[in-house]
């Protein structure tokens, strides 16, 4: 493990340093940025590139718009401060407000992009801050898709709908403790819009690295 690439931001749910007690975002870690060519479990689509990780889930996997927008400012005000590129993962989500979208501007405005999932409701509307791509081209929703290519039942659907990626029977990285998720230690697969998305975030951030220059609108 490269301690220098992860940094670690706030736990906007307990305070202190971030630790994942549901098992959710150990699993979307993995996907966009796992530790690669090291003989072990799998590869993240972006092993290269620094992690900022924030903390807004509880051990339920629920989470305030407020802590959302917090983290989203944080990060936002890091990667402006250190002269990066921020490619934000949120795999969660829900009604559509007023803070969410002000954070989605926020980062919009900046010139990052946020990556959102839209959500598992066997085809149901868009969730937020997903649901604010319409609004913001640095903004992606991202859908999912089983392994023949096609969408996922339960992926959401609408033209809010930026992007699909993979999203059923993922393998990725768990914690090494136990969780709320009842899954194994270490490795194991999940489905869902929420691992579709990091595929989509570790993919935007390789290409943003390639291409430095171009804005979030043009990535």
């Amino acid at each position: 493990l490269d301690a220098g690439r992860y940094i670690l931001g706030t736990d906007f749910v307990d305070g202190g340093t971030p630790r994942d007690l549901n098992g959710h975002g150990t699993h979307v870690a993995g996907i966009a940025s796992g530790e690669g060519n090291n003989t072990e479990g799998i590869s993240g689509v972006n092993w290269g590139s620094q992690v900022y990780v924030c903390r807004t889930l509880d051990a339920a996997g629920n989470g305030s718009s407020a802590n959302f927008a917090a983290a989203v400012e944080e990060i936002v005000d890091f990667a402006v401060a250190n002269s990066l590129k921020a490619v934000i993962n949120y795999s969660g989500g829900g009604a559509p407000n007023n803070t969410k979208r002000d954070a989605c501007q926020y980062a919009h405005d900046n010139d990052m992009i946020l990556c959102a999932a839209t959500g598992n409701d066997d085809a149901g509307p868009v969730i937020f801050p997903a649901g604010y791509s319409t609004q913001f081209a640095g903004v992606i929703a991202v859908g999912s898709t089983d392994q023949g290519d096609t969408v996922s039942s339960f992926s959401n659907v609408g033209p809010e709908v930026t992007v699909v990626a993979p999203g059923r029977g993922i393998m990725s990285t768990m914690p090494t403790y136990a969780v709320t998720i009842p899954a194994a230690l270490n490795y194991d697969t999940l489905d869902g819009t929420s691992m579709a998305t990091p595929f989509v975030s570790g993919l935007v951030a390789l290409m943003w690295s390639r291409h430095p220059s171009f804005t979030n609108q043009r990535i």
